[in-house]
């Protein structure tokens, strides 16, 4: 998880991914730069349909958040129920690492 990112908003999520329900956004509560704890936009597949809701975003009870990748998040403590149960989009738009935007 980068300290600070942008996340593509609503009409960019749905031409990106494809047709889904929106949820529970409000677009004027977004970050347009969100940093740990932001409220953003993310994608989330409930009851069979594609809905696109508001999220907190962090991962942990303390609101931080770690990197995992896709090889080992099923084996490592902290990722393995949240792995196990549930999948949810977070489509960036681009991101800070170190001073530049990627």
């Amino acid at each position: 998880m980068c300290g600070r990112s942008q996340f593509r908003k609503v009409p960019e999520i749905i031409e990106d991914f494809g047709p889904a329900k929106v949820g529970d956004v409000v677009e004027a509560a977004l970050a347009d730069e969100a940093f740990p704890r932001s409220m953003v936009p993310g994608l989330v597949l409930h009851k069979g349909e594609r809905v696109i809701s508001s999220f907190s975003w962090a991962f942990f009870d303390d609101g931080t958040g770690h990197n995992a990748r896709l090889e080992t998040a099923p084996d490592r403590p902290g990722w393995r129920d949240a792995f196990a149960s549930a999948r949810l989009v977070l489509p960036l738009a681009r991101f800070v690492e170190g001073r530049a935007w990627f």
